[in-house]
């Protein structure tokens, strides 16, 4: 193999070796990916989601995340609507 062979086959791995552990600790440890495109929502209990190369990290309005892989089937809890919350919770929201 000549040497520009090489030279693009380690380029290669070495991104898919970095695109497998961004992926890796993302799922592993329910973490945003590192490589990422943040989409911002308004209302709802969704308030931004992650979409990394292989998978979406859903970052709720309470603080917490849930990472799921593309081909998962996930539906975020919808908030329930301030006409259908007690009293003393419509007070607060």
């Amino acid at each position: 193999m000549s040497r520009t062979w090489k030279t693009v086959l380690a380029v290669l791995a070495v991104c898919l070796c970095a695109l497998l552990l961004d992926t890796a600790q993302a799922k592993l440890m329910n973490n945003r990916p590192l490589v990422r495109i943040t989409e911002d929502y308004n209302g709802g209990s969704v308030y931004q989601k992650d979409h990394g190369m292989l998978v979406y990290t859903y970052v709720f309005t309470d603080g917490t995340r849930k990472t799921v892989f593309h081909w998962e089937k996930y539906a975020p809890p919808e908030q329930a609507p301030v006409d259908a919350l007690p009293e003393t919770a419509k007070n607060q929201a």
